[in-house]
């Protein structure tokens, strides 16, 4: 007797390594939207990127170097432009030096010499509890400790749930 596979939902399962590589020169502009506290549809269309584009890479980036990406007070709504630590800058020159090392491309998720840094498979009954607590009001934080999930797995859930329109943004 096989073991039943658990029903279950593959986050972004229908995007491309395409979407999910960055240049420098593509970078930039990013960076620099973001930390001027622009919103992530603004940056989307200043840099002729989808809004899902530019969500993956910014959690990709957190993800892997806090310090290039701050995390801001209203998230991905337009806000006040972030005040810079002193290092911020040498840790950027850092950040594009490992990109030219890794041959001048960043594709979101592939680093630590691809290791799994996030699980995209969500069960079924996880999922509904997910959507269930979110619409309880529920942080994040508490969300994923609850289904015992880190949290960079639940933003990426969440944030392909609300592309869908299955969750409201908040």
């Amino acid at each position: 007797m096989r073991d039943e596979l658990p029903v279950g939902r593959l986050v972004f399962s229908n995007l491309d390594e395409k979407v999910l590589e960055w240049t420098y020169e593509q970078l930039q502009p990013v960076f620099f939207y973001w930390n001027e506290g622009y919103s992530v549809e603004e940056i989307s269309e200043e840099i002729g990127r989808t809004q899902a584009e530019v969500v993956l890479l910014i959690i990709s980036i957190r993800k892997e170097n806090s310090v290039i990406l701050k995390p801001r007070p209203h998230g991905r709504d337009h806000q006040d432009p972030l005040a810079l630590p002193k290092y911020y800058f040498g840790e950027l020159q850092k950040f594009y030096k490992g990109l030219k090392d890794r041959g001048g491309k960043y594709i979101c998720f592939d680093f630590q010499q691809k290791k799994s840094v996030v699980d995209l498979f969500w069960e079924d009954a996880k999922v509904k509890a997910f959507i269930n607590m979110w619409k309880e009001g529920r942080s994040l934080l508490a969300i994923c400790a609850e289904l015992n999930r880190e949290t960079f797995d639940g933003a990426l859930l969440a944030f392909d749930l609300g592309c869908e329109g299955l969750l409201d943004a908040r």
